[in-house]
């Protein structure tokens, strides 16, 4: 895992990013304001840009949930590992990974390894509930993004 430093090309890729998934929709019209783009600047300096390797975990099954990550370039592989492990997915952007365990305030429930290069963005714990208390629609849309996996997932299962 290495840190990226935030550029203005980065900055760009990233707030793209965002723009195109739907959890996110709330902090990137907040941006558009002077007030909202002062606390989208706040809420961006408690995160981390990150790229990691090929094969490099970077959430391990079991372990603190201690923020989440959106994925800008790349993509990962989700396990669960119980025995050999059963690899449950692949993510790419603009997925998000790890808000499971930071909302239920539980460990880990997969691990993730990275499938390719990827480069993400981590947010910090604080910069969750940051956006939880500042942004005022974040709530709403955090809702309905885990109401939407929870339906793809019911469909998934169906399957099987």
């Amino acid at each position: 895992m290495e840190t990226v430093p935030v550029t203005s090309e980065m900055l760009e890729l990233v707030l793209g990013t965002l723009g195109r998934s739907a959890w996110f929709q709330a902090l990137r019209d907040r941006a558009k304001t002077p007030e909202g783009s002062r606390q989208v600047d706040q809420i961006m300096r408690l995160t981390d840009l990150l790229r990691f390797e090929r094969g490099e975990v970077i959430l391990k099954q079991g372990d603190p949930s201690d923020g989440f990550f959106l994925l800008l370039e790349g993509s990962v592989e989700v396990r669960i590992e119980s025995g050999e492990g059963v690899a449950v997915g692949r993510l790419e952007p603009p997925a998000t990974f790890g808000e499971i365990g930071l909302l239920l305030d539980e460990p880990r429930s997969a691990t993730v390894r990275a499938a390719d290069e990827l480069l993400a963005v981590r947010f910090s714990s604080s910069s969750f509930h940051k956006m939880m208390d500042t942004v005022p629609q974040f709530g709403l849309e955090t809702s309905r993004y885990l109401a939407q996996r929870l339906k793809e997932l019911s469909k998934q299962v169906s399957v099987l």
